[in-house]
């Protein structure tokens, strides 16, 4: 049975949060996203950009930790032979 991880990943620039109309919207729609069971994850465009390994660990982290138990590892237990 598939299970869905909600996550949701913004990308923007500092030019995106020129105003504080800008920053106060980016705000609201994380909180209105998390009361409705989603994370959301933000990375820069600097470090998309300049860092992509890093913003890729840092998802396939996420991921892991929230999508379902591995049917070869049962729950906080070692690996099934």
């Amino acid at each position: 049975m598939a299970v869905a991880v909600r996550v949701v990943v913004e990308t923007d620039g500092w030019e995106t949060h020129f105003t504080r109309r800008a920053f106060e919207s980016d705000r609201a729609k994380d909180a209105a996203l998390t009361a409705a069971g989603s994370i959301v994850v933000r990375f820069t465009w600097r470090q998309l950009r300049h860092d992509p390994h890093t913003v890729a660990a840092r998802l396939i982290a996420i991921l892991r930790q929230r999508g379902p138990a591995s049917p070869t590892r049962a729950p906080g237990g070692p690996a099934r032979a």
